[in-house]
């Protein structure tokens, strides 16, 4: 038996480890049919190869992701904009260009169909900017530059203004078009939306999220302006309002180059990645601002997540069968929706508009009172009726018998259900970037969009999810021993 399950692993291990496949070599559109093409989902060079069947189409949330598959063979080629995966970007991860097609589109901001007043104020200042000549300055400015850390903003330096922010949402955390550089967002549509905001005395604040959350996130009134090079297209304006195109680029097929040398000793490697994920541009600071986030969701969900299944547990016990009723259909309810769903229903239909950290309180607030109603009702009735009849036999009240009898003895059977429910909500937190919130694991992905890397910015957040989930266990069971002394 132990022979049979080694040579099982064995053999697992040598079908994981070696590539049968070679990599096809791209040139030209006629090498395409039958390659493996990794796309950006949602974007149109999504909506475009999902019409064909003659290429094997391999989805990926983000672009990083798309040349990190590259570089280790998942994928033959990626569409991108000539513009975004620039010379820069192409020298550092050993690609290029296989070709350029055919097919160019005019690039702007999109507005929600109601905001004609900024889709109308932006329009205006690219006329006046292409006027003066100033916009083919900026363009060329920030496509043809060396360093983008070191491109100029025409704002930098003056105060921002104080108003209600424009918020701007891109998915794209690279240069040209909006790219962190230290504690500040740069790039050329950061600088024209800013160049906006002092015009109508709003300051520029900018949301890094999914490509696929874009429109959600838009029509929800959680961003104002959609930007990061997106395409202005005829179906596109059916749903979005887009100001006057700023900049017109091509699509390209990028391919992997000449591999780049590995001359890393393990140190030398560790050493350069603690550096490019953590201090090149303040990058940890990603990660406590995350992180702070994640601690407020948690210790606000957990306070009145449990504070509504009290609620929910009396309404249980209540002799009215309406409220228990409505009670047990709750809970069930909750058991039975993925949070992820909860989540977005909540952001994207219910609170539209409303600040999506209240509302990621409120969604995981309502999905732990269900857990910890059924707890309290479980752990109760595990300590047995006859427990109250003996106290009140002894001349105790209803409430003296469950302070001093009851209680104790449910909370001590409660703490290990409540403890891992707790650290169940941590750990569920790193969904909220559905709804554009910059939590731990957004920090990360943002670090990984910047990096290019995969493994060192997703151990790190490993080890401070699990330290925070060992802390807030501790701290449960510290909350547990001070109500059984009370």
């Amino acid at each position: 038996m132990k022979r049979t399950a080694f040579l099982l692993l064995l053999a697992l291990f040598l079908v994981c480890g070696c590539d049968s496949t070679s990599r096809k070599e791209i040139r030209s559109e006629a090498d395409l049919p039958g390659s493996k093409i990794g796309v950006m989902s949602g974007t149109i060079y999504d909506i475009e190869l999902t019409k064909r069947n003659d290429i094997n189409l391999v989805r990926f949330p983000s672009l990083p992701e798309c040349i990190v598959a590259l570089k280790q063979g998942r994928i033959d080629a990626f569409p991108f904009n000539e513009i975004t995966v620039n010379n820069e970007l192409r020298r550092e991860h050993g690609m290029k260009m296989a070709f350029r097609t055919d097919n160019g589109h005019p690039v702007g901001q999109a507005f929600r169909k109601d905001d004609q007043e900024l889709a109308s104020a932006m329009t205006t200042l690219l006329r006046e900017l292409r006027a003066t000549g100033e916009l083919d300055r900026m363009t060329d400015k920030w496509i043809n530059a060396d360093d983008y850390s070191a491109v100029p903003m025409c704002t930098d330096g003056t105060p921002a203004p104080e108003g209600k922010p424009i918020r701007l949402g891109i998915s794209v955390n690279m240069a040209p078009f909006a790219f962190t550089s230290g504690k500040s967002w740069r790039g050329i549509e950061v600088e024209l939306l800013e160049m906006l905001g002092r015009r109508l005395g709003r300051p520029v604040e900018v949301k890094y999220l999914d490509f696929h959350s874009m429109v959600p996130a838009l029509q929800a009134g959680s961003i104002d302006v959609m930007g990061g090079c997106i395409f202005i297209t005829e179906e596109r304006k059916k749903e979005l309002l887009f100001s006057e195109p700023y900049l017109f680029c091509y699509e390209a097929y990028f391919v992997l180059g000449e591999e780049l040398p590995d001359d890393k000793t393990f140190w030398s490697g560790t050493k350069d990645s603690f550096n490019n994920n953590l201090l090149v541009e303040n990058r940890w600071l990603f990660l406590m601002k995350g992180l702070k986030v994640t601690l407020e969701i948690t210790i606000f969900s957990l306070l009145f997540g449990t504070l509504l299944g009290v609620g929910l547990y009396m309404l249980r016990k209540s002799k009215r069968r309406w409220a228990n009723a409505v009670a047990t259909a709750y809970s069930g309810f909750m058991r039975g929706i993925p949070m992820v769903v909860l989540l977005m229903i909540l952001f994207y239909v219910i609170f539209k508009g409303f600040n999506a950290v209240a509302v990621a309180v409120i969604a995981f607030s309502m999905s732990f009172a269900g857990f910890a109603a059924s707890m309290l009702d479980t752990s109760i009735n595990s300590v047995g009726s006859g427990q109250m009849k003996a106290g009140i036999a002894l001349g105790f009240t209803k409430w003296q018998t469950f302070r001093y009898i009851i209680g104790p003895q449910a909370l001590k059977r409660a703490l290990p259900h409540f403890k891992s429910e707790a650290i169940s909500l941590v750990k569920n937190t790193s969904i909220v970037g559905y709804i554009a919130i910059q939590d731990l694991t957004r920090a990360c992905d943002m670090i990984r969009s910047r990096t290019f890397e995969a493994f060192f910015p997703l151990l790190l957040v490993t080890v401070i999810y699990f330290i925070l989930t060992w802390l807030v266990g501790k701290f449960i069971e510290w909350l547990f021993k001070i109500g059984m002394k009370i």
